[in-house]
């Protein structure tokens, strides 16, 4: 339906950097910044994430909202930082409903991480095609690896078992807000749930998070901020090793 070049170069270009080295997640070297929820400084308080969809507008890398459709030969990148020294991992997620990990990667606390990297000294994007659709990545943070993914990645060029997502509440699709007259650009997994979370995945060895979010902020620059928040089964902000922040980032082609 959409993005066939992604399609095709992401599981080229990802198992290569997993197993060779010889391509680079790019990163650029660490500063001070910090994790803002509501207009408050929680960077302190709850591990979280600021993503950002760049779109190429005249040969400049721009941040969009929300709201923002893309069209054919439109390029693409996301960016991202964490105040949390982890793992974070990248799943996409066909039209046809396949389901792949594109990306296995250790970060470092604020650095900015970029998808995809680079070959080389080349600079990567993602670019649509003519089929329209929509498309689905799914950012994994955890504080500690995730076997399922790790294993797919080194024995099966990423390709993940249906059960996988299918299985768990957590790593499910996300119906579109009725409330709302647009499909978000990033969507946070799951919804509607601030009290407690969502089920532990027997399978990933994980539970999802409850979650703060606040939507990007194109004219100031600020990218979709995504933070733990306590819950009845984690009394602090702060990640437990089984725990992971899970955000789907929707990339829809008119």
């Amino acid at each position: 339906m959409i993005v066939r070049k992604f399609n095709r170069i992401f599981p080229t270009w990802m198992l290569l950097a997993a197993l060779c080295g010889s391509l680079v997640f790019a990163q650029d070297p660490p500063r001070t910044r910090t994790l803002s929820l509501g207009g408050k400084d929680v960077t302190k308080k709850s591990d979280g994430v600021e993503i950002k969809v760049l779109k190429d507008v005249a040969g400049k890398w721009t941040l969009v909202g929300q709201g923002e459709e893309f069209k054919s030969a439109d390029k693409v990148k996301v960016q991202f930082w964490s105040n949390i020294k982890g793992y974070v991992y990248f799943v996409n997620i066909a039209p046809s409903g396949k389901q792949k990990v594109v990306f296995s990667q250790s970060i470092d606390k604020d650095h900015d991480y970029i998808l995809p990297g680079k070959d080389g000294n080349k600079e990567m994007w993602i670019e649509f095609d003519n089929e329209k659709g929509t498309e689905i990545l799914k950012l994994v943070m955890t504080a500690a690896p995730i076997k399922v993914f790790d294993d797919a990645l080194n024995k099966s060029q990423g390709e993940l078992g249906e059960s996988v997502f299918s299985a768990t509440d957590e790593l499910s699709g996300t119906p579109k807000d009725p409330k709302k007259d647009y499909e978000q650009v990033v969507m946070i997994q799951p919804t509607g749930t601030k009290a407690g979370g969502c089920p532990r995945s027997r399978e990933l060895g994980i539970r999802c998070r409850s979650l703060g979010f606040d939507p990007p902020d194109p004219k100031s620059g600020k990218g979709a901020v995504v933070v733990a928040i306590p819950d009845s089964k984690s009394p602090s902000g702060k990640l437990g090793k089984d725990e992971a922040i899970v955000v789907e980032i929707r990339l829809k082609h008119i």
